[in-house]
């Protein structure tokens, strides 16, 4: 399972070792060079300007994992879609540690938009589940799980 680091001007996909430090040198030279234009991070979130929180969108399909990583630092709103699959509907998104990673917006339904702020430095999970509602006897409810992370940017560049 790949983790999702989020940290400063850095944003990228790793797996470990020497691919982390290439891509945090060219992200980051990017990153830099892009932030003066108002662009967007690769990935849609949103490049931090002004002292802004950062801003992370993650996007969910049924076909998809159903669990992932991200490593962000305090004060990193967390924007989660859970996209829409006929005859499915997902559950609210809820935080297990709330004095980490708390929920500020969810729903319920056939598409979901959950807004979450990582509040405190410590490891939480998001989770909500996916439900077939045609038929009681259908496919099982399945369970989506979302670790987090939150610390220091300095922290997670290392």
């Amino acid at each position: 399972m790949d983790d999702l680091v989020i940290g400063g001007p850095v944003l990228s996909r790793t797996r470990r070792g020497r691919r982390l430090a290439v891509a945090a040198v060219c992200c980051g030279s990017i990153l830099a060079a892009m932030a003066g234009c108002g662009a967007s991070r690769p990935g849609g979130g949103a490049v931090p300007s002004g002292g802004q929180p950062d801003r992370v969108e993650l996007s969910y399909r049924l076909d998809g994992p159903r669990s992932n990583r991200v490593r962000v630092p305090v004060g990193t709103e967390l924007v989660i879609t859970l996209q829409r699959a006929p005859g499915y509907a997902w559950s609210a998104v809820e935080s297990l540690r709330p004095e980490v990673v708390t929920v500020l917006r969810s729903g319920r339904g056939a598409t979901v938009t959950a807004t979450a702020r990582s509040v405190a430095a410590g490891e939480a999970e998001l989770r909500w589940t996916s439900s077939f509602t045609g038929d009681p006897f259908g496919p099982p409810t399945l369970l989506w799980r979302l670790a987090v992370t939150v610390g220091s940017s300095a922290a997670l560049a290392g």
